[in-house]
């Protein structure tokens, strides 16, 4: 028998696809090499056999598993994320009136200097006074609980730029609110998001608890929320469910989390009508602040597939919208308005107990599909 010859790396790597055929030999040839000795015709083709088998089992065991997983994440309480269902499924009845309201715990957003773009400086923001304050307090008024939750579990900061009396209808409602945060326990000692976020958590029902989740706004949701892979879990939780998904200003940016945070697409709000701060009235704080912020909410939930309702009113106007489960408001002026048309849709989507028969009764599902706006 003729010796092995190991080809050189040169004439190796000048092979091409075409050359296969006549050089299907070269791959057994190292093989040979390695051993030491040219193995005899049949113990050739056990070895071409026994290499096949494998691989192609392999190649069974993990579409098998990939299979079962995709199988695993489309039946409801199976696995995770649950797939979006055909229809929603209002908690009609069901509702405890909680509200789980997310935070940023980080306060430091990176500027880009707009007379040198190659020195960045901090920014200290966080959540805005009215955004949170003004929505919050109408819900505790209306009978609701809430908690407070942030990725760490840290106290969150506010935006100091908030702390105006302006934002307000009047002194006295500025004061109600800065004595509301610094006397809330539940702001102080926030919940860490993943205690609910996590995906084991989820599947144990730990956010069966609320009807609702709101965001407000400031600058900080933008520094890493929009990509909390908790904050994505969550909200692919409170789609699939039919549960009221709610945010404000710069809050409506964290929705990108449903993929950002998670990779699961596509994402779950395309189509949906939204207001979020314009990328105009960002601009004209940049100016305020000396910097550019890394990306504008607008563009990112245009991109991703809104359709964007900020232009219906003049910059700076009250505006709200809302769109099946979601509602959204567009500025720190929308906070009153934004908050009764919560009230206003938590009252369709969570009708009392007394009236849920006659709804039922009353071939409510119609009705609710009208209310609701969906297709």
């Amino acid at each position: 028998e003729r010796k092995a010859q190991a080809p050189s790396a040169t004439s190796t790597r000048a092979m091409n696809i075409g050359d296969r055929d006549s050089t299907r030999s070269t791959d057994l040839d190292y093989l040979e090499f390695d051993l030491g000795q040219r193995p005899h015709g049949l113990m050739r083709r056990v070895v071409c056999v026994i290499g096949c088998m494998s691989v192609t089992i392999v190649v069974l065991t993990v579409l098998v598993a990939v299979f079962a997983i995709k199988a695993a994440a489309n039946v409801p309480g199976s696995g995770y994320p649950p797939a979006p269902p055909s229809d929603f499924n209002w908690p009609l009845g069901n509702c405890s009136k909680k509200v789980l309201v997310v935070l940023p715990s980080e306060s430091v957003l990176m500027l880009r200097n707009k007379t040198d773009p190659s020195r960045m400086f901090p920014y200290h923001t966080g959540y805005y006074l009215d955004e949170l304050t003004i929505p919050l307090m109408t819900f505790i008024a209306n009978g609701f609980d809430y908690d407070v939750a942030t990725p760490f579990g840290n106290m969150p900061s506010m935006d100091d730029r908030s702390n105006a009396s302006h934002y307000f209808t009047s002194d006295q409602q500025w004061r109600q609110a800065l004595n509301f945060v610094n006397s809330s326990a539940k702001i102080a000692n926030p919940i860490k998001l993943p205690t609910l976020g996590a995906e084991q958590a989820i599947i144990s029902g730990s956010l069966d608890q609320y009807d609702a989740i709101f965001i407000p706004g400031g600058h900080g949701p933008i520094i890493s929320l929009f990509r909390n892979p908790d904050l994505g879990r969550i909200l692919l939780h409170f789609h699939a469910v039919g549960r009221m998904t709610t945010a404000i200003c710069h809050g409506p940016a964290t929705f990108a989390a449903a993929s950002f945070g998670t990779g699961v697409t596509p994402w779950p709000y395309a189509g949906y009508e939204m207001v979020v701060f314009s990328t105009v009235l960002d601009k004209k704080v940049e100016d305020l602040l000396g910097g550019t912020i890394p990306f504008y909410p607008e563009d990112l939930l245009q991109w991703l597939g809104i359709k964007d309702q900020d232009s219906l009113v003049a910059p700076g106007a009250p505006h709200a919208v809302y769109d099946r489960e979601v509602v959204t408001g567009q500025n720190p002026m929308s906070a009153t308005v934004f908050a009764d048309m919560w009230l206003s849709r938590h009252g369709v989507m969570c009708p009392p107990p007394n009236e849920v028969s006659n709804l039922r009764a009353g071939g409510a599902k119609g009705v609710l599909r009208r209310n609701l706006r969906l297709p």
